[in-house]
């Protein structure tokens, strides 16, 4: 293990080139508000070639005191970013107990992560991603997850960002559980709720996308496409004389399961599905 630092930027600094750390490896983050000073973390710039090849986890909630991992840490006005398009992060990408609101008057997501490998999200709460942009889809999303294998989220939350709750491409399957992507009704921001292409399979397990501008949840997927329990309803956008939003698209080259589905009260369709 490292010492302890009072910022991101401080770690990464340290981590930067030094052969003395590599493989897999845990960052835990001190519970309550982070005090790091940070807009933006982004380990893009930073040399981390000695553990960009391994699996990373950034657990927050860290109780320094018992070293329990219980509770949850704030970061209000700043954007995590691990890997990008031309230089993906090699190992697996796992993020737990954070709590992001707000990205500073910048377009941002709230997350944005390209790995290789496989991206697990737990406890994770993106809110206010992006500043507001009347009618368009610019500003940031509450998540951007690229995968090169498996997407898992769970028992989060991503509502009331600028563009999407969260937009995922996986080159393997996308599981979501007990997680939420809509606006509340009375203030309505977000323009997409969920929007996933991927090469797998796709379940989503109790999924909440409802009130969202445009699209409720649109899915794209080479494999079945398994509904449970979910909510699509109260899509809804009047731009000029134009109506816009649905529930839920879903196009499967497999087959597509729907049970306990809700997706009422949308201005276009509740549900459109397309199945080989």
């Amino acid at each position: 293990c490292t010492q302890s630092f009072n910022s991101f930027t401080a770690l990464l600094t340290f981590l930067s080139g030094n052969a003395s750390y590599a493989g897999a490896g845990t960052i835990y983050v001190e519970q309550g508000a982070y005090q790091g000073g940070e807009s933006t973390i982004d380990f893009n710039n930073y040399n981390l070639s000695n553990i960009s090849n391994a699996d990373l986890t950034i657990t927050g909630g860290w109780n320094t005191s018992n070293g329990t991992t219980t509770s949850t840490s704030t970061f209000s006005n700043v954007a995590i970013i691990i890997g990008n398009s031309t230089n993906p992060w090699g190992g697996s990408l796992t993020l737990n107990n954070l709590t992001l609101d707000g990205t500073g008057n910048t377009n941002n997501n709230g997350i944005t992560l390209h790995t290789n490998s496989d991206i697990t999200l737990t406890n994770i709460s993106v809110s206010n991603a992006g500043p507001s942009v009347e009618n368009g889809p610019e500003g940031g999303s509450g998540a951007e997850l690229h995968a090169g294998g498996n997407v898992t989220i769970q028992n989060s939350r991503f509502d009331r960002n600028q563009n999407a709750g969260a937009i995922i491409r996986a080159g393997g399957s996308v599981a979501i559980s007990n997680s939420s992507f809509s606006n509340p009704a009375t203030a309505r921001k977000q323009n997409v709720g969920l929007d996933i292409i991927s090469d797998g399979s796709v379940s989503l397990f109790q999924v909440l996308a409802n009130e969202n501008r445009e699209v409720g949840t649109h899915i794209d997927a080479a494999g079945r496409v398994t509904v449970v329990n979910s909510g699509f309803s109260g899509t809804k956008l009047l731009r000029g004389s134009d109506f816009l939003g649905y529930g839920l698209t879903v196009v499967s080259q497999d087959a597509i399961d729907l049970d306990g589905v809700t997706a009422n009260d949308n201005f276009l369709w509740g549900a459109m599905l397309t199945a080989a």
